[in-house]
């Protein structure tokens, strides 16, 4: 609830598009966080929206229909399609939001490391040390573990 009225609150101030679709990204995974699923759906449904943004639309479909496994099955295919977009395929969040989904629908571990493992922010290493350690891939995971460090030692990431 703090991320979602702090994003709220610096609505106001005049920033670039991209910290404002960025801004906007974090209060819609705040709110999917929270199971506030229609309203994620509800902002992803806009005809302006991002890929990004439509990718957390689908996540939250996904986590809305826990018993429909057809609408989850095509969730999963509509994302891969995003994926497949060449446009699309480079946002960091779309890679970041369907790693999420896959992992989340227990049986697609390749798929979500192929979603993060050559990205290079500190939330795409720190997914994908997760990853790694769930294979029990620990020479993959200390190397993973090196390369935030060196990104940036003192991140919260690199200390968990």
């Amino acid at each position: 609830s703090l991320c979602i009225d702090e994003g709220k609150s610096i609505a106001r101030r005049p920033m670039s598009a991209d910290l404002k679709a960025e801004r906007e990204e974090f209060v819609l995974r705040a709110q999917l966080a929270l199971g506030q699923y229609d309203r994620v759906i509800n902002e992803a449904e806009s005809p302006n929206s991002s890929v990004a943004i439509r990718a957390l639309g689908l996540h939250a479909k996904y986590l809305a229909t826990a018993n429909d496994v057809d609408a989850r099955q095509s969730v999963i295919e509509t994302i891969q399609g995003f994926l497949n977009d060449p446009d699309a395929s480079n946002s960091s969040s779309l890679q970041l939001t369907a790693c999420n989904i896959f992992l989340t629908h227990g049986e697609m571990m390749k798929e979500a490391l192929q979603c993060v493992h050559l990205g290079m922010t500190m939330e795409h290493l720190a997914v994908c040390l997760q990853i790694y350690i769930k294979i029990d891939r620990l020479d993959l995971a200390e190397n993973n573990l090196m390369l935030m460090k060196q990104a940036d030692e003192d991140s919260t990431l690199a200390q968990l």
